[in-house]
Order: C-alpha cells, then sequence, then structure tokens
C-alpha cells in the first residue's frame, strides 16, 4: 500500500512539472485557430460544440470542449468572449492539411488546430441549436509560444495538494457507500411494499377515466378563447378544479366538479382489486340486458327450432327427398352444441383466472 501511494505521489508531481505536447511549426500560409468567438459565448462554457469549417476548395469540421478563460476578441465594431479549446473529440478535414497541437495557459493544457484551410464561412452547433455569427479565434505560433513554461513552483505545490485530496476523497467515497448501500436495503423494502399495493390495489371508481377523457375533449376547443382560456389551461393543468368550467363541459357528475382533473384520474381501478370492481361494475350495468336476454331464452330458441323443424319439413315434402329434414335436424344439433362449447369455454376460462390469480398472489405473498 505504501508503495501504490510512492508511485501516485510523484505521478501527480511529475505530470505538474512536465510541459505538453511540444509544438510543431506551421508553415507559410497555415492558420492557427485557439478557440471560437461568437454572442454570449461564456454561457456555453459547459457544452460540447461541433464545428464546421469551411474555406476555398477545403474544409474540416471537429468537436470540442470549452473552457472560459476571461477571453475577448474584438472584430471591428464588436467584442465577442471566446471559448478556447480544452480538449479536441473528433477533427476530419477535406482538402487541407489539419493539425492539433497544445500550449500552455494560465497552468491549464489547451490546444489549438493547425491547418492550410482559410476559413470563411462557420457552423456550429450546440445541444442541436444552431449558433448565428460564430467565428473561429486565429492567433501566430510566436504568441503561442511565449506562454510555453518552464518549472511552475505553484503546479509543484498544487501537485501535493491534489496528492493529499485524493486520499481524502478516496475515504469520503468508501463512507458514501456506506451510506448509499443503507439507503439501497431502505429503499427496497419501502419500494417492495409500495409495489405490493399496486399489485393488491384499489377498486375506485370505473367511470373515471372516461369522464376524465369526456372533460378534456370538451375543454380542448375553448383554450385558446381569450376570455376563459386561461382558466381552461389551469383546469387541464389540474391547477383549477372543474367546478371553475363547469358550464362548459356539458355532461357531467355533479360530485366531479369539486375534484381536479388528476383527482379524477387517480381515483380510477387499480390492480387486482380494480379489475374485479370493472367485472363487478359492467355486470351490475348491464343486468337489465341480461335479465331480458335470459327470460326470453327459451322462447327465443324454441322459435328457432321450429323455425328451423317448420323449414326442414317443406322442403322435404316439395322435393320429396329426406335430404332438407336431415340437414334441418344437424343445424339444430349445431346450435345445442354451440351453446355448449360457450358454456365450456366459459368454465374454462373461470377456473385459468381463479388460477392465475392465485399464482400471482402466492407469488406476491408466499407466506
Amino acid at each position: 500500500m505504501k508503495s501504490v501511494l510512492t508511485t501516485l505521489f510523484f505521478t501527480l508531481l511529475l505530470c505538474s512539472l512536465l510541459s505538453p505536447l511540444p509544438l510543431v511549426s506551421a508553415t507559410q500560409g497555415e492558420k492557427i485557430y485557439i478557440g471560437l468567438a461568437y454572442y454570449n459565448a461564456n454561457q456555453n462554457t459547459h457544452l460540447i460544440h461541433e464545428v464546421v469549417a469551411v474555406g476555398l476548395n477545403c474544409s474540416f469540421k471537429f468537436t470540442f470542449e470549452p473552457i472560459f478563460m476571461n477571453d475577448v476578441k474584438h472584430y471591428v465594431y464588436i467584442s465577442y468572449p471566446f471559448l478556447r479549446f480544452k480538449s479536441i473529440i473528433d477533427i476530419s478535414s477535406a482538402g487541407a492539411n489539419t493539425t492539433i497541437i497544445s500550449y500552455v495557459k494560465e497552468d491549464v493544457v489547451l490546444y489549438a488546430i493547425i491547418t492550410s484551410c482559410s476559413v470563411n464561412t462557420v457552423t456550429v452547433r450546440v445541444n442541436n441549436v444552431e449558433i448565428i455569427g460564430a467565428l473561429l479565434v486565429e492567433t501566430t505560433l510566436e504568441e503561442l509560444r511565449e506562454t510555453k513554461r518552464g518549472f511552475n513552483v505553484g503546479g509543484f505545490f498544487k501537485a501535493i495538494g491534489d496528492f493529499f485530496s485524493f486520499i481524502g476523497n478516496a475515504f469520503s467515497v468508501f463512507v458514501e457507500m456506506i451510506k448509499v448501500s443503507g439507503t439501497i436495503i431502505t429503499n427496497t423494502l419501502v419500494e417492495g411494499f409500495r409495489f405490493l399495493a399496486t399489485i393488491i390495489g384499489k377498486p375506485g371508481d370505473p367511470l373515471a377515466q372516461f369522464y376524465s377523457s369526456l372533460y378534456k375533449l370538451s375543454l380542448q376547443q375553448h383554450v385558446n378563447n381569450p376570455y376563459i382560456g386561461e382558466s381552461v389551461r389551469g383546469v387541464l393543468d389540474c391547477k383549477l378544479k372543474l367546478r371553475e368550467v363547469s358550464g362548459l363541459i356539458g355532461a357531467h357528475r355533479q360530485e366531479d366538479l369539486d375534484k381536479t382533473l388528476c383527482d379524477l384520474e387517480n381515483s380510477a381501478p387499480q390492480g387486482i382489486v380494480g379489475f374485479l370492481s370493472v367485472i363487478w361494475f359492467t355486470l351490475s350495468t348491464s343486468s337489465k340486458i341480461i335479465e331480458l336476454i335470459a327470460r326470453n331464452f327459451v322462447l327465443i330458441n324454441a322459435v328457432v327450432i321450429l323455425s328451423i323443424i317448420v323449414f326442414g319439413v317443406t322442403e322435404t315434402i316439395r322435393r320429396r327427398s329426406l335430404e332438407p329434414l336431415q340437414s334441418s335436424i344437424h343445424m339444430i344439433y349445431s346450435v345445442f352444441k354451440f351453446y355448449f362449447m360457450i358454456g365450456k369455454f366459459i368454465y374454462e376460462a373461470g377456473l385459468k383466472l381463479i388460477e392465475a390469480i392465485a399464482s400471482l398472489i402466492e407469488a406476491v405473498l408466499p407466506f
């Protein structure tokens, strides 16, 4: 452990004393670009920039990470802050020789681009937004050489400080790992109970989603109304209750007026209990139709069967053949078989539903 710490210490020390990559020479006609200037450039210091530079019969594009060092570039009648190239992530060129070099300014290693392409237009995108009026900042090789450093006393003591800071940060990370582990265990238990509550659910209001959609549809046409639009938007954003626009939503339930749209949507059935409540609600509201069909089921089927028999007998007499009567008997058999298959399907589906619910409850509540 001691040897590792010693190695880290001397590595940091050497990094503070070593100069960056040596500068290469620039030939006649080559340009050296060290940054990008545009209006309010200092506000985008921490954003990656994508640059496409185009000249006469040449172009190059690159992506860079910026740094703002309070530099300002003057262009005739205007002054722009400019971002230097802290790192150049990717660069490619066409019709021109392009090289990346490094230099030092205020103890910070920065980068510049040497290219034979004299830029006429620059296109810059930041977060998929195009920057208008951006300009590449040009300098000379002599100006870069003036910033080259020798032995840096401040960097020496900074390296020592960084070394001990690294040790402190490592201990802090260890403490944070213990805290995070405790938080993960706590959150796992809490989220587990929340998940269980979600699975079980609640009965809720089966018509909540229907009326919520109906109210939204009624209010959307009034959103841009100059007189009531603000109230309508407030209701749609769940900031106001439905009572504020009760005259605009037509058919509505009285108890919904004291709720927001979000309250109404949250009252919808959830989980297993909610699913069962929807089924019960559907069956209970359809009881009259079901009762009507049940009462007349025998009569309806008797009429159908009698009609089939009469048709078969008539055709048998007319054609003097038993084939129509056989077909009629087969049709009557098909009707009874159809009812039998429906009953069998409902029975089997019910068993599968009960088994699925039992398996789900057993998986969630193994005890």
